[in-house]
């Protein structure tokens, strides 16, 4: 399911600010996520829900160099 910034925010306690630089570093990592995941619809920016929380949970991981496993459904 695709949600908006706000909806990241309020859910993980975070800043829309963290959740813009958490879409930025999805962006950068293409390879791993599939096209879909950060969609725009004019200003509106949708992520879908699973990529962003495998970016809360592994992105440090990945960041190091082990990557796991992708499990989007």
């Amino acid at each position: 399911m695709y949600r908006r910034k706000k909806y990241f925010a309020k859910e993980y306690g975070i800043s829309v600010r963290t959740v813009e630089r958490k879409i930025d570093w999805i962006k950068r990592h293409a390879d791993r996520y599939p096209a879909d995941a950060v969609v725009h619809n004019g200003n509106i920016v949708f992520v879908r829900e699973d990529v962003f929380e495998d970016v809360i949970v592994n992105e440090n991981r990945i960041e190091a160099g082990l990557k796991p496993a992708l499990k989007l459904v």
